[in-house]
């Protein structure tokens, strides 16, 4: 049985990483509440993985809203944005 996730990613033009990302997203007024670079992760672990990072970012007076509606909505929150170096060498967001 396939597990993988799916999303709708494309390929970013240019080198990107989560600097951009961080910026427009504060820019639109949502918080960065984490940012994760697995690639670094893996090589304090002795193990490669090509540039892998991921944003996590809400705004809490939103989300807060949203939950008291529906508390089953707090397993999506806070949003995620994915960016990923691919086999090709093509920069994915997802």
């Amino acid at each position: 049985m396939d597990q993988t996730i799916c999303g709708d990613h494309q390929p970013a033009r240019g080198r990107r990483d989560g600097d951009r990302d961080q910026t427009a997203i504060a820019e639109r007024g949502l918080g960065v509440f984490a940012r994760i670079d697995h690639a670094a992760g893996a090589t304090k672990s002795g193990l490669e993985l090509p540039p892998t990072e991921l944003l996590i970012f809400g705004n809490p007076k939103a989300g807060t809203r949203l939950m008291h509606c529906n508390a089953t909505v707090a397993i999506a929150l806070p949003l995620k944005l994915l960016i990923w170096e691919g086999a090709d060498g093509v920069t994915q967001v997802a």
